[in-house]
């Protein structure tokens, strides 16, 4: 039985959703930019990584360390075996995260031991989560989207999947908001869900166990 799950690493945050650091002020001085109440879309420019930068592999129980995390990234893990599997991280700051049931968890950037529990093959496979000019995106089955910039207060989020099917915003100050936790037996998911903040930074995150989904600002 096939299981994945999604971490997501060096975005600064805690998981209570306080932040250590934000991203405004981290993105802001990587591109030579100063906060303003307005940001243009422009100042983000497409970056995204399609390979990981780092990539593990093992079977059964196993503790990956001295993983260096400096970009925003997010970790990708896939495991074929028939019991629990599980992943505890430990970082230089000793704070220490269990993903079990959860596909997605916030990390601080630090320097990460991954400690593996499975009863079969594993891989990890950890991603730049890149930054776009965009805010309108679309995908297949999990998915963490690039850093963009809000264009608007409410987006159209739409999912044509029969499992479960959340998506969750970040922001620059290192607030979080659930937009959308819901499933569907007819297949058909489309909400309309309201940002706490218009041109700031953003990220989403998508579980969608299988399906695809699309996001789109709505203007006045």
């Amino acid at each position: 039985m096939k299981k994945i799950l999604i971490f997501i690493i060096g975005i600064s945050f805690l998981i209570c959703g306080c932040a250590s650091s934000n991203i405004s002020e981290s993105l802001n001085n990587s591109i030579g930019e100063t906060k303003k109440s307005y940001i243009p879309s422009t100042i983000l420019k497409d970056v995204a990584y399609y390979k990981p930068t780092y990539q593990y592999n093992g079977n059964g129980d196993k503790t990956v360390s001295d993983v260096k995390i400096t970009e925003y990234s997010y970790l990708k893990s896939e495991d074929n075996g028939n019991g629990p599997f599980n992943i505890t991280s430990y970082n230089s700051n000793y704070d220490i995260d269990l993903l079990t049931s959860k596909r997605t968890l916030l990390l601080p950037d630090k320097t990460y031991k991954f400690k593996i529990t499975s009863s079969g093959d594993w891989n990890l496979d950890i991603y730049k989560v890149g930054t776009s000019s965009t805010d309108k995106f679309s995908g297949n089955n999990d998915f963490v989207t690039p850093v963009c910039i809000s264009t608007s207060n409410t987006y159209r989020i739409t999912a044509n999947t029969t499992g479960y099917f959340s998506v969750k915003g970040y922001y620059g100050n290192g607030e979080y908001k659930l937009l959308v936790n819901t499933s569907s037996s007819s297949g058909k998911i489309s909400e309309t869900v309201y940002l706490n903040h218009r041109d700031d930074y953003v990220l989403f995150v998508i579980e969608c166990g299988n399906g695809n989904w699309k996001i789109d600002p709505i203007y006045d």
